[in-house]
């Protein structure tokens, strides 16, 4: 028995010498991470207050203004379109259309419908400075309830303004058999 209670009590002082070995060397590493991270938050703040006290600040607003001049610009002639009282259950195909107002091929990238009931279509390829194109769009009015409905078309482009949106209102109105 006493031999069983010394072997235990050496069993528990491995183990303990283990884990205090196991948690100064993680403290360690800590230790070196926490200084890791400090070093490169001086360093961004050093960056941050090296550009803040430039007086560069025109470059930057030519920058910027010369990105818009040299941008795509997407101009639609009607950024809302009104389908007026449709039937539940039928579909409306219309058209929103528009003409690269900007300096460079205008591309877009995607459409997304705030609502299930509308499906896009659209050029992919680039529409060059000047020219027209058009969103086609189909409205199923059979998932919609009754009533006045506002479905927004969110646009992502290439431009120097990257979403546009355009709206679609209608009324549904229930079928009379």
């Amino acid at each position: 028995m006493e031999n069983y209670i010394v072997n235990l009590f050496f069993t528990l002082i491995k183990k303990s010498l283990i884990l205090i070995v196991l948690l100064s060397f993680l403290s360690c590493q800590m230790k070196t991470e926490n200084k890791q991270r400090s070093e490169l938050i001086r360093k961004e703040s050093s960056v941050l207050d090296t550009f803040r006290n430039t007086t560069n600040s025109q470059f930057i607003e030519n920058a910027i203004f010369a990105d818009t001049i040299n941008s795509s610009e997407l101009t639609f002639d009607n950024t809302e379109h009104h389908l007026g009282s449709i039937i539940k259950g039928t579909k409306e195909n219309f058209r929103f259309s528009f003409s690269n107002s900007g300096n460079n091929p205008l591309i877009l990238y995607e459409m997304i419908p705030s609502c299930g009931c509308t499906n896009v279509s659209f050029t992919k390829e680039p529409i060059l400075p000047g020219e027209k194109g058009q969103i086609s769009v189909t409205f199923d009015s059979s998932t919609k309830n009754a009533g006045f409905h506002k479905i927004v078309l969110v646009i992502i482009t290439n431009s120097f303004k990257k979403y546009y949106k355009v709206i679609f209102k209608v009324n549904v109105i229930e079928r009379n058999d």
